[in-house]
């Protein structure tokens, strides 16, 4: 029975041997696959990264794009809005100043009418005292005169 154990042992020896020989072959098979493995992982992960880089500065780049084709409009249209505005405020000085110019010439206008008007007047008034006024004024003045000079007779006297 000793020789059966032996025999026994030995077996389990040499199939522990065998099954560690196996595990080692398989561990460096692993160890080569996982190699593998891991530089197609980090291929495939360099490859997602340039191409997440290169959606992303796309992105970029089309923001940039948009953006300054916005800022582009955005000019264009201020400078239509900044001619309209000074189309519309020539257009209003212009037509103040005309205004203001007519107004100026009908204040003119009327104060010429009125000195006119005056002169006619005044030429009218002259007239007048000449004809109507003077006269009574020196006969009124006359008689004064002829009743002080009486008056002063009588104290006289």
């Amino acid at each position: 029975m000793e020789d059966s154990a032996k025999k026994y042992l030995e077996d389990i020896q040499t199939g522990l041997k065998s099954l560690g020989d196996g595990l080692e072959a398989k561990a460096k098979e692993f160890e080569s696959d996982s190699e593998g493995a891991l530089k197609n992982l980090n291929e495939a992960i360099g490859k997602i990264s340039s191409r997440i880089g290169g959606v992303l500065q796309q992105n970029l780049d089309e923001a940039e794009l948009q953006a300054h084709l916005g800022a582009m409009e955005a000019r264009q249209d201020w400078d239509e809005l900044k001619a309209q505005v000074q189309k519309a405020t020539d257009e209003l000085q212009a037509s103040a100043q005309g205004k203001l110019d007519a107004a100026e010439l009908q204040a003119h206008l009327g104060y010429m009418d009125a000195v006119d008007r005056f002169t006619e007047k005044r030429q009218e008034w002259e007239k007048e005292y000449e004809e109507k006024v003077k006269p009574q004024f020196e006969s009124a003045m006359a008689t004064m005169k002829d009743e002080i000079e009486g008056f002063l007779k009588s104290l006289s006297s």
